[in-house]
């Protein structure tokens, strides 16, 4: 068994014909590409330029150039198999509207921007190739870096970035999404509009403070739009999962959260 970390939705085309060989495939599945911001001032601070941003990477170039056509383009946080998921439309690829909403917030000749991404995720680094020739067609410029990942990571805990790519997976519970890539960031003092942040801290802890799971559905329901309005964080793919393995293995199965399950799997002669 090679696992889904290591196969890619390239590499996997490539597997599905030789004999011997299967692929366990979950799509939709709870793992999300993203974008952290810090936009405590300039540019960013301003919704519209987030907005904008979000308009300036094509999803469909995404889904089809780095993902192979598996996986969901989404600008919600939120993954499909989720039970308090709800449908909302994507930011379509437009750089002149993107540019109009740059110059509504004040920046009609663009702005200069950076872009962290990390070694080791392939897909995460053509996402950003693919958004930063979108930025350009809106005026901006932006450089995109790649870090080895200790350095990114350093640079993403102490906030020493603008724009930084991420992965996660969320499993099927919402509060994990909130806990760890939300309400960090604005413990961390990372978002200009304290309102917001207050707002966004305010209803996650009055989902969480509840059993009742449908009120809990409509909170997390207000979250999502409030969010995808608002981006402070960019949500961009949720990538399927695909894993290779031999036919000789059985009854194996990954889940939605990434969790894989030998429980009943054998293996034949």
């Amino acid at each position: 068994l090679v696992s889904n970390q290591l196969i890619l939705p390239q590499t996997a085309q490539s597997l599905e014909g030789p004999d011997g060989v299967q692929l366990v495939i979950v799509d939709p599945s709870s793992q999300l590409a993203y974008t952290n911001i810090i936009w405590r001032e300039g540019p960013l601070a301003d919704k519209r330029v987030r907005q904008g941003l979000a308009h300036c990477l094509d999803l469909n170039a995404v889904k089809e150039l780095v993902y192979a056509g598996t996986g969901t383009p989404s600008n919600n946080f939120m993954a499909p198999v989720t039970w308090a998921y709800i449908e909302l439309p994507n930011y379509e690829f437009d750089p002149a509207k993107a540019k109009s909403l740059f110059a509504e917030a004040g920046y009609p000749d663009g702005f200069d921007v950076a872009i962290d991404t990390i070694e080791g995720y392939p897909d995460l680094n053509a996402t950003a190739s693919i958004w930063q020739d979108g930025l350009k067609q809106a005026g901006v410029n932006a450089e995109v870096t790649v870090y080895e990942i200790n350095t990114w990571l350093d640079r993403w805990l102490h906030g020493e970035y603008q724009l930084s790519t991420n992965f996660d997976i969320n499993g099927p519970d919402p509060q994990r999404m909130f806990t760890a890539d939300y309400l960090q960031h604005i413990a961390n003092d990372e978002w200009a509009d304290k309102d917001l942040g207050n707002k966004v801290k305010d209803m996650a802890a009055a989902a969480i403070a509840t059993v009742d799971q449908e009120e809990r559905k409509k909170i997390y329901a207000d979250l999502q739009k409030l969010l995808h309005d608002e981006l402070p964080v960019i949500p961009m793919y949720h990538p399927a999962m695909i894993a290779a393995a031999s036919t000789k293995l059985q009854n194996f199965a990954i889940d939605g959260k990434g969790f894989y399950h030998f429980e009943t799997a054998t293996i034949s002669e």
